[in-house]
């Protein structure tokens, strides 16, 4: 099927159309689009976006396609001492706080330094119970005491040492 002069001449003036709705091709710098002659809807390389490229699913809804991206971070488990330093964080440093949020290290940090304050507890609460004996080793009552002491002077420690401070 042969074009005469004047065909070609009135397609060449008529802007070529992809999918209904698109630009005219001559708005794209490097798309090609099927044009009014009736080429086929070529592809290369220049053509991907840069979510194409890196292999980025698409979903569509209502006929357009929106790249499936997300931030979420993992879901790690920060602990106790993790938790309280994130909200001294965001309470006292926000721009650092967003800065780890935003590159994805913000539970990452937490659970440092929940295990950090973890082993410090550790640590001194056996210096203390080898420091302090009971008085009489059979009171459930006298043990528990000096536990609570030894837990009470660790986290005094651990909260000035470790979880308020900026890291």
């Amino acid at each position: 099927m042969s074009m005469t002069d004047k065909q070609k001449e009135k397609a060449a003036r008529i802007p070529a159309i992809g999918v209904a709705g698109e630009q005219p091709s001559h708005m794209y710098s490097k798309t090609i689009i099927a044009d009014a002659v009736g080429s086929d809807n070529l592809q290369n390389d220049e053509q991907l976006t840069l979510f194409e490229k890196l292999g980025v699913q698409y979903e569509e809804k209502d006929g357009i396609f929106y790249p499936l991206i997300s931030a979420e971070e993992e879901q790690i488990d920060v602990g106790k001492y993790g938790y309280l330093w994130m909200e001294y964080m965001k309470l006292e440093y926000p721009q650092r706080y967003l800065s780890l949020k935003r590159y994805s290290r913000l539970r990452e940090k937490a659970a440092e330094i929940n295990e950090e304050a973890y082993k410090l507890l550790d640590n001194i609460t056996d210096r203390y119970l080898q420091s302090h004996k009971p008085k009489n080793p059979t009171s459930t009552i006298e043990m528990w005491r000096i536990r609570e002491q030894a837990k009470m002077i660790a986290e005094e420690i651990i909260f000035a040492e470790i979880v308020n401070q900026f890291h």
